[in-house]
């Protein structure tokens, strides 16, 4: 988790309770008990989300002023797929391919790669193809076509490779549901345009750096708290708390580093932070 906040004693041994799970380590100290949305005060550390769940359920409070919002969003998304003749036109590439062949299931997944200036029409027209393209497929020992098609596509491979579910589009289809669920992040492709802006002195590239030297710098805090003071199962209220501290203490240590070699303050590095969050730039993979 990044997005670092011990609930002191109720949360404390939730976290011990879940310490067997697969959740990825990564985290960023916030002293607020809940999720910071996009629009972080200035003086506040924000919090960064590493999981693909943890980012869509941040990226979801951002785009949706209420649950009215929401539900209208979740409906615009519902859609029968059309056959755009010309979708084979619009530029992309493939990242990676699976096929999964199982009593269970038939299913595809496609990543894909789209350029940054992508239109939200274009984006959808070519999720719109990909399916009806992975619909055909009917190479199955169990099954007559796919039961399962998922797609996602991307503005970069530094976002696919992240592993934290940065896209920009994606579709979902299962035997549960009717018609496929496509889901565009219009505010991802809005970022994914670099305006070459030059902010505290530095350009974005710079900025670029400093952001995933900032979250290496988080990973490397957590793993060393992890290595000396190991949360295991049975373990008790002193040791999770000394966890804790210890990440805290090597977190402010690492990330001051970070501000040393790149000469700035850090105000700055919490500013460069947002931004990175905000625009989602790619995690270091």
């Amino acid at each position: 988790m990044r997005g670092y906040a011990f609930m002191f004693i109720a949360a404390l041994h939730a976290i011990v309770a879940c310490s067997c799970s697969e959740t990825p380590n990564r985290s960023f100290d916030v002293e607020k008990p809940e999720r910071q949305p996009a629009s972080i005060q200035e003086n506040q550390e924000p919090e960064i989300p590493t999981t693909p769940s943890a980012i869509q359920a941040n990226a979801e409070s951002e785009s949706s002023d209420s649950s009215a919002n929401q539900d209208e969003a979740r409906s615009q998304t519902q859609t029968e797929t059309s056959n755009p003749s010309d979708w084979h036109a619009i530029d992309h590439s493939f990242f990676d391919q699976q096929r999964h062949d199982s009593l269970i299931k038939a299913q595809i997944v496609y990543q894909i790669g789209v350029e940054p200036a992508i239109s939200e029409t274009d984006l959808r027209r070519l999720i719109e193809g990909l399916f009806g393209e992975a619909q055909g497929e009917r190479d199955f020992r169990y099954h007559s076509r796919p039961t399962n098609v998922f797609i996602y596509c991307y503005v970069s491979r530094e976002h696919f490779e992240s592993g934290m579910g940065q896209w920009v589009g994606m579709l979902s289809h299962t035997p549960s549901a009717n018609t496929p669920s496509i889901t565009i992040r219009t505010d991802r492709l809005a970022a994914a345009v670099t305006d070459h802006e030059v902010i505290d002195g530095l350009d974005e590239n710079t900025r670029k750096l400093i952001w995933s030297e900032l979250v290496q710098a988080e990973d490397r805090a957590r793993e060393i708290a992890d290595q000396r003071r190991p949360i295991k199962i049975g373990a008790t209220e002193h040791d999770i708390l000394a966890n804790a501290e210890l990440a805290a203490q090597l977190r402010k240590e690492y990330k001051n580093e970070v501000c040393k070699k790149f000469h700035i303050t850090e105000e700055q590095a919490k500013r460069v932070t947002t931004e990175g969050l905000r625009k989602n730039w790619p995690f270091p993979s």
